[in-house]
């Protein structure tokens, strides 16, 4: 006597054919058959080939300083204003790379932004936290550099000599 039904083995099989049928209908349509369609995220998010045109950089580099913490915080902070970064033309996926570098207390610190857009764009540090015990001077002597950087392009558009001063 034949079941009616199809048994468990028969029901595991349909499924494993309806779902290899779904990954492979998936991949055909967001493949390289259909132009155009892509179920990936189309913003850029990552650093690849590139290059931008940048009329003018701004940074108030006078207002680096290093400062105590808050609150009775046994640290001190550098604090770095923005730089304000004019873009005139973007092709492909570079970036901004804001660097600060102090010698003196080992600090090389690197801020990148990606660019997705023409206009005027900031890009920002955080406070760099130092021990205050490794600050014993009254100012210490740094760099402040902003570049264009892609994987075809490194290229310098901002770069200072600064005093950083400590304030108590």
């Amino acid at each position: 006597m034949r079941e009616k039904w199809p048994g468990a083995r028969d029901r595991t099989s349909i499924a494993q054919l309806a779902l290899v049928g779904a990954v492979l209908v998936a991949l055909v349509i967001s493949g390289p058959l259909v132009p155009g369609l892509s179920l990936a995220h189309s913003e850029p998010d990552s650093l690849d080939e590139g290059d931008a045109t940048v009329s003018s950089v701004s940074v108030d580099a006078e207002k680096v300083t290093i400062t105590p913490g808050r609150f009775g915080a046994n640290v001190s902070y550098i604090r770095v204003p923005d730089a304000a970064v004019a873009v005139d033309g973007i092709e492909g996926q570079p970036r901004v790379v804001y660097q600060l570098s102090i010698p003196e207390l080992g600090i090389d610190h690197s801020e990148p932004k990606l660019i997705t857009t023409k206009g005027r764009t900031t890009v920002g540090v955080d406070p760099i936290a130092v021990q205050p015990r490794r600050v014993t001077r009254d100012s210490y002597s740094g760099r402040v550099t902003v570049r264009v950087q892609s994987f075809t392009v490194d290229r310098v558009q901002y770069n200072e000599s600064i005093t950083v001063e400590v304030r108590r």
